[in-house]
């Protein structure tokens, strides 16, 4: 008898021998007590066990033995459910080695030299790189953009030009969220005017120091 891909896909999850699963329910970095959808659906249930959620971990599973949450660390590798639209929308794409993010319609990607390695640069030539695949170097306005961007070190769009802890994204767009290491970064006395990431917060650097150059721009 022909097994249809849905009557598989049921099969292999009852008989799965993992213990849990990623599900779609994140924090709020500003306020790790408030946890959203990442398909922003309203937020009026949740189910953790005793003692959960963790204040530090902002991603969350759920156990395939009692149907329980846990927060955890959203670096973690572990398998995955998804939730699919009967009907779903049409949506846009990101060339091959791009990552989609749909809120902002944006491809990000990590920039590459000839030889395959990631290029480690300044800040400005960074951008430079960004602006010539029709982008610029990232900016984020939440937390799931910025778990996306922030892998290791990297330079972001981040700026100041007039030394007054004022800061601006090179793409324009408005600065409503900066998760800073330090309250609005180091003083820039010690002339070092670009932000740049480090998985989980921002610091400025000066902007002629080495770092992974990340691009975002519009999808397809």
């Amino acid at each position: 008898m022909m097994r249809l891909p849905i009557y598989e896909a049921s099969v292999q999850f009852t008989e799965s021998t993992v213990d849990s699963v990623w599900i779609g329910a994140i924090s709020s970095f500003a306020n790790q007590s408030a946890w959203k959808w990442t398909d922003n659906s309203t937020f009026d249930f949740a189910d953790f066990k005793k003692g959960q959620p963790s204040s530090d971990e902002r991603c969350s599973s759920i156990s395939l033995r009692d149907g329980l949450w846990q927060s955890e660390d959203c670096f973690k590798r572990k398998p995955f459910i998804c939730t699919v639209l009967k009907n779903p929308p049409v949506i846009n794409y990101c060339e091959l080695g791009w990552i989609y993010y749909q809120p902002t319609n944006s491809c990000f990607g990590i920039t590459y030299t000839g030889q395959n390695h990631p290029i480690v640069t300044s800040w400005e030539e960074g951008k430079t790189r960004c602006q010539r695949l029709g982008g610029d170097l990232p900016s984020f306005h939440d937390i799931l953009a910025f778990v996306i961007t922030a892998m290791r070190q990297i330079w972001i769009g981040l700026q100041s030009t007039d030394n007054s802890n004022t800061w601006s994204w090179s793409d324009g767009s408005n600065t409503n969220y900066l998760p800073w290491y330090k309250t609005n970064g180091f003083p820039l006395t010690m002339d070092i005017s670009c932000g740049m990431a480090n998985l989980s917060f921002i610091t400025n650097h000066d902007c002629n120091s080495k770092a992974w150059v990340i691009c975002k721009r519009p999808s397809c």
